[in-house]
């Protein structure tokens, strides 16, 4: 049987690129915001429920070895086919990073646009189902994986 291989999206578009994934240290992961809206009675009651699920990953701050990156995530619950939200979770994350000296800022920005989903959604998954558990109701379930 013969096996396929893709070709490695991102890394062969930027020179370097893969050299500067490797330098990375991750320093830091803090949550630095967090937010629960939740309607109890709704949640409970509804039989179907709709998720909604945004992120995304932001540099902040960067010096000659190192980075700040914001990865926020959003989960909203509702009725399939309305926008009336009856759960309600965002929680943003503060991650910081050493590398090699001078990276460049488009390194830095795909990174935020890309890896940090990977790095962070594990996180994310945990905050969602922790959060629901302390409002005593019944877990969001997120995917394995982020999708885009």
């Amino acid at each position: 049987m013969k096996r396929m291989t893709r070709k490695k999206k991102g890394s062969q578009e930027l020179p370097g690129y893969t050299e500067f994934l490797q330098s990375l240290e991750l320093s830091l992961i803090g949550l630095t915001q967090s937010n629960a809206k939740v309607d109890r009675a709704r949640y409970l009651s509804e039989e179907n429920h709709s998720i909604s699920i945004s992120w995304g990953g932001k540099a902040l701050e960067s010096g000659l070895d190192h980075f700040d990156v914001r990865a926020e995530l959003t989960v909203k619950v509702s009725k399939p086919k309305t926008q009336t939200y009856f759960l309600e979770l965002k929680a943003v994350f503060l991650l910081h990073i050493h590398c090699m000296k001078d990276s460049p800022a488009e390194y830095v920005d795909r990174f935020c646009n890309a890896e940090v989903r990977l790095m962070m959604w594990p996180y994310f998954r945990e905050y969602v189902t922790s959060m629901c558990g302390r409002m005593h109701i019944p877990p969001v379930f997120l995917p394995l994986a982020a999708k885009d």
